[in-house]
């Protein structure tokens, strides 16, 4: 299913050239890859290579997803020109949790790297390494999260022109149909 989402969304990002997918779509690739790699690992159980495949792939492609997810909102903040409902400014939100990503990214590859090594000993660093990353990435996106629903009630509370030029156009799009 990743497989057949992921190829889609190469075709919708290259027609529509919507490049800041590109995060969104290499966190696909990412996740068949550890599929694959989770996969092979069936076949030989004891073989490192599939299981730091696996690891590492599954581990980093949900900061790839937040990543796409934050651009997203940097996008709609300044498509309906809604910049004084957010807390934080459309040009910083994007930079601010990405980087929160990158680094949480980063963790987590270093954790993984470190239990590659195979020594009983780092592994438990390595995993709480990883621990710390997962920690950072669920902090980030709450954080996220917050900016995401003030932003929304706020933009719902007091309309900008924008939105209500978008909700009659809706509105009059569907009593065409009726």
């Amino acid at each position: 299913l990743f497989l057949i989402t992921t190829i889609l969304h190469c075709l919708q990002a290259f027609r529509r050239r919507t490049w800041f997918m590109i995060p969104f779509i290499i966190g696909g690739w990412f996740e068949v890859g550890g599929y694959i790699g989770r996969t092979l690992s069936t076949i030989d159980q004891w073989l490192l290579s599939y299981y730091i495949v696996q690891s590492l792939f599954l581990l980093v492609a949900p900061a790839l997803f937040a990543a796409s997810i934050y651009m997203t909102l940097g996008r709609i903040i300044r498509l309906v020109d809604g910049e004084r409902h957010s807390l934080i400014p459309a040009k910083w939100l994007t930079k601010i949790f990405v980087l929160g990503d990158i680094l949480s990214f980063c963790t987590q590859g270093g954790g993984a790297g470190i239990m590659s090594g195979g020594d009983a000993e780092k592994l438990k660093i390595g995993e709480n390494i990883i621990v710390g990353g997962l920690c950072l990435q669920i902090l980030s996106f709450g954080l996220f999260t917050i900016v995401a629903i003030i932003f929304h009630r706020r933009i719902l509370k007091n309309p900008t022109h924008v939105t209500l030029r978008q909700a009659a156009v809706g509105a009059e799009k569907r009593t065409w149909k009726e």
